[in-house]
């Protein structure tokens, strides 16, 4: 199983890193835990990425429809 660090909801955790990288639940639990909360260290910091990009986007966009108005 495996490592839980709260990145995601405990239920999606091993759900996430399998649509990441491809692996089975099988291949998944061969890995080492370190390896494992690694990838989630990874995951973690992209899906930030992509929030706070795309946060800038919504905010962007509404100061362009507030100045149209």
């Amino acid at each position: 199983m495996a490592a839980k660090r709260g990145i995601f909801p405990p239920d999606l955790e091993d759900l996430e890193i399998c649509i990441a990288t491809g692996w089975s639940l099988t291949e998944l639990r061969k890995q080492s835990v370190q390896d494992v909360e690694r990838i989630l260290i990874y995951l973690s910091t992209i899906y930030e990425k992509q929030r706070r990009e795309s946060e800038e986007l919504k905010h962007q966009t509404e100061m362009k429809l507030g100045r149209l108005r």
